[in-house]
């Protein structure tokens, strides 16, 4: 196991634009997998409420905004490599002054299921909020034969 430096973390985070979200909500933990943008050292997620009804993740996130974001990724081999981000902050409001950042860090790099498509619905129907991620500890680890024995 290696850790990775500045650039490597960096790396993983703009490649892999889906990770797991860990949230708190009330004492029970609660992860769930969000696609994610990334740039400028601002992690940022859309956020949408479900509906009439609140949703789970908007509940969480006003009780309690620390979180936690894992990003990993695995490479078949030879040789295999594993690497994997660890991003622990509060989740926040963006700004209405950056959500034009966040909106391009998400159209950059991050990862939506097929289909997906809340550009084309009219705001009427959709309640979508820019959420961000503070980033007040960061650490990846990398996993691979060649760096247990000091090869890359």
């Amino acid at each position: 196991m290696k850790p990775l430096d500045e650039a490597e973390i960096e790396e993983v985070l703009i490649d892999n634009g889906l990770g797991v979200l860990s949230l708190v909500e009330g004492t029970e933990p609660y992860g769930i997998p969000m696609s994610f943008g990334y740039g400028d050292e601002m992690i940022s997620f859309m956020m949408q409420r479900e509906g009439d009804a609140e949703s789970r993740k908007m509940a969480a996130l006003e009780s309690n905004p620390t979180a936690c974001l894992t990003v990993y990724e695995h490479e078949e081999g030879p040789p295999e490599r594993w690497r994997s981000v660890i991003v622990t902050g509060e989740l926040y409001e963006i700004p209405d002054d950056e959500e034009g950042e966040a909106f391009f860090n998400l159209a950059d790099n991050a990862v939506f299921a097929p289909d997906f498509d809340v550009l084309n619905v009219s705001p009427e129907e959709i309640d979508l909020r820019y959420i961000g991620l503070t980033i007040e500890d960061i650490s990846g680890r990398e996993y691979s034969p060649l760096a247990v024995y000091g090869q890359r």
